[in-house]
């Protein structure tokens, strides 16, 4: 779901200023904002210059911090390093790893 709801109210800006600034019809800015409708690149490169945050930050993919963000759960400093060390193993020790883990889990 896109932030640029939260985005463009954080700036105080109304969907018709928006929708005149990226040269859209209101209709789409709403279709956005709700998710009926979805942009194209462009249309994501353009906002995400606009708030001045990266494409990942406005599809919620990071937060404003660029903090990784999982199924709506931000991940701690220990998820992060911990990806960080296993993205360095070569892949089949990558899959090693992860089958120790979801044997651990069971």
């Amino acid at each position: 779901m896109l932030r640029m709801k939260e985005l463009r109210t954080e700036k105080g800006v109304y969907q018709k200023d928006l929708a005149r600034l990226l040269n859209l019809a209101n209709q789409t800015i709403s279709g956005y904002e709700t998710g009926r409708s979805e942009p194209s690149i462009e249309v994501l490169i353009q906002m995400a210059d606009y708030f001045q945050c990266s494409i990942d930050e406005l599809v919620g993919r990071t937060d404003c911090a660029g903090n990784v963000v999982v199924q709506g759960a931000q991940l701690s400093a220990f998820d992060e390093r911990l990806l960080q060390v296993v993205h360095l193993l070569p892949l089949e020790d990558q899959y090693q790893v992860l089958g120790f883990a979801q044997a651990l889990a069971k």
